[in-house]
């Protein structure tokens, strides 16, 4: 990772900086984190339970008795609980409610052991008794501070507090009894210090370590659903660049059939008409070519949809030259509305989206009229492509998007083509919204919703 995608996270806290981050990174690691803190929990509830045994055979008539084994057996018993809480009772429970039940069982068993720390040596009556609970006491804190630090590391403040309470109070406990223990307390408070700061100092790595790599791991994820995509994109344009060529390609051999005839038949006038008409078909084939090249960039990481103020009428003229000839031939009219209105789009992805909706009306429509305009919808404009046809579905149908079209398709057995998932999926690409509307008998409405802007750009 470079230095601007290594998150930062709060020593302190231990949280991410970035608030987002910090809400996935709880959610996608909660489940595997209350396994491990609730069988941590588990182990040292587990302990103290244990332990309890001997406040009976040690405290038993003493004034200790009743704080210590009360504590020690509520901590236990606390953690034993929890452990039961996060595993069976609440298997799907997630944070922010996770911290308060788990930092409050940490500090009951905090104050559980620094009472049990001064209980035991109170009622020894001899030197040497008091340095053997001592040294025993300062063996188990420092277990309990290790087993917590690399337990509970998500929550690295409570494990700071659990372990700064057992050494500060060892070092209390070892000042009280210096002239009095048989044997010197430097090396008891050496090891508490020790253990107490290794499991401190283990919470906060693993709490790092553990976020970095979860943060690791989603860039890796994000960089691989980008490839994806992309791969998935670039299948989708090499489809979309063939069908949508195909078109003025077949319109280009019905001109050059009939300039032979014409040719043929010596007349000079059509051949000039036609030939201008080649010239600019060629033209427009050659600003299609340009367009796919364009597009090809897209979620490649080169660059994004482009949107700049763009004239709808000469855009419109683009993309319905190329076909004129062909609706000819099939006898159908298309009339362009002319308009002044521009918008606010990637011209590229815009003639694609129209030229497809052109072809499929004449093409598959069965239509004698097919007429192409533009709206003005607020702050944004509509570009219709409408048709006297016999509509896309045997019953009356909205498409908005691909998935509306595939249930329409399994629906009424639909046999849209590629051609419809080509314009839906550069309108989603493009920021457009399309919506195809057909009724039987009275055709098919699409309307491709654009942002509206001023005068293009010169």
């Amino acid at each position: 990772m470079t230095g601007d995608d290594t998150p930062r996270i709060s020593r302190l806290t231990g949280r991410f900086a970035d608030d987002e981050l910090e809400a996935a990174y709880r959610n996608q690691t909660w489940p595997v984190q209350r396994t491990q803190i609730a069988l941590t929990l588990a182990g040292l509830g587990t302990g103290l339970v244990i332990t309890l045994s001997s406040d009976f055979l040690y405290l038993w008539g003493t004034p200790w008795f009743a704080p210590t084994a009360g504590l020690r057996g509520a901590a236990g018993v606390g953690g034993l609980g929890a452990c039961a809480f996060l595993l069976l009772a609440r298997p799907g429970w997630r944070p922010p409610a996770a911290p308060v039940l788990i930092q409050g069982v940490i500090g009951l068993m905090m104050i559980a052991f620094i009472v049990v720390a001064f209980a035991f040596p109170a009622v020894e009556t001899t030197p040497r008794g008091i340095s053997d609970v001592m040294v025993f006491t300062a063996f188990c804190m420092c277990i309990f501070a290790i087993v917590a630090g690399f337990g509970v590391f998500p929550y690295p403040v409570a494990v700071a507090v659990f372990c700064t309470g057992l050494a500060l109070s060892y070092l209390v406990l070892a000042g009280l009894y210096w002239n009095t223990a048989s044997y010197p307390k430097v090396s008891q408070s050496v090891l508490v210090l020790a253990g107490c700061a290794f499991g401190w100092i283990m919470a906060i790595v693993n709490n790092i370590s553990t976020r970095r790599r979860f943060h690791v791991t989603r860039l890796y994820e994000k960089a691989r659903l980008a490839a994806e995509r992309s791969e998935a994109f670039q299948t989708f344009l090499r489809a979309a660049s063939g069908h949508d060529i195909r078109q003025p390609l077949y319109a280009l051999d019905l001109n050059a059939s009939a300039l032979e005839t014409m040719a043929a038949r010596g007349d000079l006038e059509q051949v000039r008409r036609l030939a201008r008409r080649q010239k600019m078909m060629a033209r427009n084939m050659s600003g299609l070519l340009a367009a796919m090249i364009e597009l090809s960039t897209l979620d490649l990481g080169r660059r994004s949809a482009r949107a700049r103020p763009v004239a709808l009428n000469a855009l419109i003229g683009d993309a319905a030259d190329p076909l004129l000839d062909l609706a000819e031939e099939k006898g159908i009219g298309v009339r362009r509305l002319a308009t002044r209105l521009c918008a606010d789009i990637d011209p590229g992805i815009l003639v694609h989206v129209i030229s497809n909706l052109l072809a499929n009306a004449i093409n598959h429509s069965g239509a004698t009229r097919v007429v192409v305009g533009v709206k003005r919808r607020g702050a944004a404009v509509e570009v219709i492509v409408a048709d006297n046809g016999k509509g896309l579905s045997p019953r009356p149908a909205q498409i908005r998007s691909i998935a509306d079209l595939r249930d329409e398709e399994r629906a009424t057995r639909l046999h849209a083509g590629l051609g419809m998932e080509i314009m839906f999926g550069l309108c989603d690409r493009g920021g457009l919204r399309l919506t195809i509307t057909s009724r039987p008998g009275s055709g098919v409405l699409a309307a491709i919703t654009c942002a509206r802007s001023g005068a293009p750009e010169v």
